[in-house]
């Protein structure tokens, strides 16, 4: 028997409002439900309902029946903030570049500088949105080997072609710059064509 029973991931810093444990049919184990404190709906949201097996007094097993964690509720909270603090309106993405966002994770630069960054378990890799106020020209970012593109409202876009550690777009609009990056292409298990980004950055605008 292992020494230690590993907990189930909360996706979501939410706080948990109320939890209640309940008993089930079957002997030895019980049944944990949680809600989450929702800001939005002003009351709760169930978190998540897990099966718990318990034996000599120990937790053996705890196996997820429910989870209702929502990543992009950090997401919407993180851009309320910067946009309350720098009076800033922030394009977002509705769209990603695969079909479900299982983490994410947010910071505010000093700079100005808003990082989001969201994660897909199955494609082992990420996706990252840098928005910050321009301080240079779209042309001045463009290498060798990048190509322009145009979104679908004809704002000027310009793609890396040839870059090493993934697959990056960026565009200017209301004076703030966006550089839209999928990566690790080392440890990726899918491979993207420049139509992914180009579709992404549209959701956006």
């Amino acid at each position: 028997m292992e020494d230690f029973v590993q907990i189930p991931e909360i996706r979501e810093s939410s706080g948990i409002h109320r939890c209640q444990l309940v008993s089930s049919p079957e002997e030895g184990v019980k049944i944990m439900v949680a809600h989450f404190k929702d800001e939005v709906l002003k009351g709760e949201r169930l978190a998540f309902i897990w099966e718990i097996t318990v034996k000599y007094d120990r937790i053996t097993r705890i196996r997820v029946l429910f989870d209702g964690a929502n990543p992009l509720v950090d997401e919407a909270r993180l851009i309320r903030e910067y946009q309350n603090r720098y009076r800033r309106d922030v394009l977002v993405p509705t769209e990603f570049p695969f079909k479900k966002v299982t983490q994410f994770n947010g910071y505010i630069e000093d700079d100005s500088s808003l990082v989001l960054v969201y994660r897909n378990d199955e494609m082992n890799g990420f996706f990252r949105v840098i928005a910050s106020p321009i301080t240079l020209e779209l042309e001045r970012y463009k290498g060798r080997d990048d190509v322009y593109c145009t979104l679908k409202d004809g704002t000027k876009a310009l793609f890396r072609l040839k870059f090493e550690l993934g697959y990056e777009l960026r565009f200017q609009k209301n004076g703030m710059h966006y550089t839209l990056a999928i990566g690790n292409k080392k440890y990726l298990k899918v491979e993207f064509t420049p139509e992914v980004l180009i579709k992404t950055a549209n959701s956006m605008i």
